[in-house]
């Protein structure tokens, strides 16, 4: 029995209403009447009758009003039905606005009104049916991914969901990607734009109608399970049906970011054998990587290409933190394309990728900390720390690492300018007492976080001499304090003053002192 209650100002017209026809005859029981609107939507509130029969004019708040703020309550379990004594196409028009079920107008006779309970009894009639198999369509479908179906449920999904006959099955997963900028709400909101879009390009292929219940698996990717029967538009291709896909699911990304990935699980011969090709969908999202340049990716592909848990080459993690540290963009952008181009051809698994994007990140937070900088000032750092928290492509992903390298080497360029106005004299002071050693302009760099050739025109400014004769000057000196004091032979004293090659000593000692080391050392011997 459906509740209703009677909302008028004229007492006479709601008891005319009450006795006009046997309510009960017709499926309805009149539980409450009220003389007013305000009184009226109190009355709503406290008893959620199924139909609301009002006036439209009346005091305090009328019938109109009403049923505004009975929608803005969220009250609208109720359908209404007004009544008018003014044949007004405007009231008409404003209860078409408010989603106002059945209009009647005064004086109301009998059939009127019992043809306007038919009609309301008849949307909630049509309402239930689509409801009823909306949920049977969703029970039959998660039991058929599971691997519960019998055949008999496979038969009723049939029937259900219009299946055709002899067709094969595809589970169908359409993904997002690259829409690091959203929130998870925003990104919730586009996707069901997305299953819009879907459903559309569906219905078009004739695989909406019924409509096909969609998965949602997480906040950038959606499933439904295809059957072969719609893909006649497409003379039977699974893969331009795919390509159609993305192609109608892009117009809705238009003025977004996001790029779409479409996956097809293994192909089956019946619905009761979906599960197979759910599960094998869900086994083909990892290759994405190794197949960056495919929009369509179908498991039976994947299937034959297993992902490699492994390492990049140890010297791109050399050059890769040396061009970081020398802010050398071209070759950091070098290095950046043959770590992703080794992602991409040794196909990595996406456990391994993020691993190594994850160290190379730590390393120059490692970096920036050693120079005395703070890593939260490279912003980009947490995007590129947690890129798996979001679908990403190949190339989405390069994009976020390359922000960040661009980040933090800038940032690191900024330390090194700031460190080396007052840190010109530690670079001196590390030479002196360094230069019995293999150094050089380049390690000494490298060793305070310079660009070598900044360090080189920083130490001429400074000193007004050229780095590499400073060092010279600084072991010859030296090597002539060994000559004069010690017994030590020419090579031993190349060797205790940075010269790995006697030879090379000797020409560089002849070259500042105008004679070799030995005519050095006879020349002292001779005035002795």
């Amino acid at each position: 029995m459906r509740s209703v209650i009677l909302i008028d100002d004229e007492v006479f017209a709601r008891k005319g209403l009450c006795s006009l026809i046997p309510w009960n005859d017709h499926g309805y029981q009149i539980v409450g009447e009220a003389s007013d609107g305000e009184e009226g939507l109190e009355l709503i509130e406290r008893l959620q009758p199924d139909l609301v029969i009002t006036d439209i004019r009346m005091p305090v708040v009328d019938g109109l009003e009403l049923i505004r703020s009975a929608k803005e309550k969220n009250l609208t379990r109720s359908k209404f039905i007004l009544i008018t004594g003014y044949n007004d196409f405007s009231y008409a028009q404003q209860a078409l606005r408010f989603e106002v079920d059945d209009l009647l107008l005064k004086p109301i006779d009998e059939d009127e009104l019992t043809e306007t309970l038919r009609r309301v009894s008849s949307k909630w009639e049509k309402a239930a049916v689509p409801a009823e198999n909306e949920n049977r369509r969703a029970l039959l479908l998660e039991r058929l991914l599971q691997g519960k179906a019998e055949e008999s449920t496979a038969q009723e999904a049939a029937r259900l969901f219009g299946f055709t006959r002899d067709a094969e099955f595809r589970y169908v997963i359409v993904e997002r990607n690259d829409a690091s900028s959203e929130t998870e709400e925003e990104a919730a909101l586009a996707l069901e734009g997305w299953k819009r879009s879907a459903a559309d390009f569906l219905a078009a292929l004739g695989q909406g109608d019924p409509p096909m219940p969609f998965q949602t698996h997480n906040p950038y990717a959606f499933g439904f399970l295809a059957d072969s029967g719609r893909l006649r538009a497409y003379a039977g291709s699974w893969e331009r049906f795919a390509e159609g896909l993305v192609r109608h699911v892009s117009k809705a990304a238009a003025d977004s970011s996001a790029v779409p990935r479409v996956y097809l699980g293994h192909s089956v011969r019946s619905a009761k054998d979906a599960a197979m090709s759910y599960r094998s969908v869900f086994e083909s999202l990892p290759h994405k990587f190794a197949l960056a340049d495919q929009t369509v990716i179908f498991s039976e592909k994947t299937g034959s290409m297993p992902l490699q848990y492994r390492d990049l080459d140890p010297k791109w993690t050399d050059v890769f933190m040396e061009s970081l540290e020398e802010h050398d963009v071209n070759a950091a952008h070098e290095a950046v394309s043959h770590m992703f181009a080794e992602f991409r051809d040794l196909r990595f698994a996406p456990e391994s990728i993020h691993a190594c994007i994850s160290r190379f990140a730590l390393g120059v937070a490692e970096t920036i900390g050693k120079m005395e900088g703070n890593e939260a000032e490279v912003e980009s750092l947490l995007g590129v720390l947690h890129w798996n928290k979001r679908p990403m492509t190949l190339s989405g992903l390069r994009r976020v690492f390359e922000d960040f390298v661009r980040d933090g080497s800038d940032y690191m360029a900024s330390l090194r300018k700031d460190k080396a106005k007052g840190g010109i004299s530690k670079v001196k002071l590390y030479i002196e007492t360094h230069f019995r050693e293999n150094i050089s302009l380049k390690s000494i760099a490298k060793q305070f976080y310079m660009n070598p050739v900044y360090l080189g025109q920083l130490f001429r400014k400074t000193y007004n001499v050229y780095f590499n004769d400073y060092l010279l000057n600084i072991r010859i000196q030296e090597a002539k304090r060994l000559l004069r004091q010690t017994d030590c032979k020419v090579y031993e004293v190349a060797a205790k003053v940075g010269f790995s090659n006697p030879d090379y000593f000797v020409t560089q000692f002849e070259k500042v002192e105008r004679k070799t080391p030995m005519e050095y050392k006879n020349s002292l011997i001779a005035r002795s």
